[in-house]
């Protein structure tokens, strides 16, 4: 296996700490200067116990979604996937990165993303950069050919991006 799995609950002081032991593929983006949310610097402070400036209302809804969003791939999306739960895993290869798979299905990791409708044309054409780097990074720690990315926009657009 490429990966160890951290046994951490997500949101949790205990999940927090594991965190800040090593670059997590959310944080990817930000720490090579492609990030709207955050920069190199403020990835780095986060690491050293620092709080970060991401809107906690944004985050918590964008928690909150993902069991409407795996119910869409179920029922919906026609993929015919075996969703299971997410977890946290470090690269055995490269421990200084980690992720946090939303869902897994089947050996692929499934990222599960919310927009505004006002933002749907930044998923006209794929996957945003930044989200793409993320889930390269995820693929990369769970030694996969390829991904999902679902996202949900405003009350009623969900869209299925494979990435690979």
């Amino acid at each position: 296996m490429t990966y160890a799995i951290v046994d951490v609950t997500p949101d949790t002081p205990e999940w927090e700490a594991e965190r800040r032991n090593s670059v997590g593929a959310s944080e990817v983006a930000a720490v090579m200067g492609l990030s709207k949310w955050a920069t190199p610097l403020d990835v780095y402070k986060s690491k050293h116990g620092a709080r970060n400036d991401i809107d906690p209302l944004i985050a918590w809804l964008g928690h909150e979604d993902e069991p409407t969003i795996a119910k869409w791939i179920e029922k919906f999306s026609g993929l015919n996937l075996n969703l299971t739960p997410g977890f946290m895993a470090r690269s055995v290869s490269h421990p200084f990165l980690h992720a946090s798979f939303d869902r897994w299905a089947d050996g692929t990791p499934v990222q599960l993303k919310t927009a505004h409708e006002f933002t749907s044309h930044k998923w006209d054409e794929g996957i945003p950069t930044e989200y793409r780097v993320q889930v390269q990074a995820e693929m990369f720690v769970g030694d996969a050919d390829r991904a999902l990315v679902v996202v949900r926009i405003g009350a009623r657009d969900f869209r299925a991006i494979w990435e690979h």
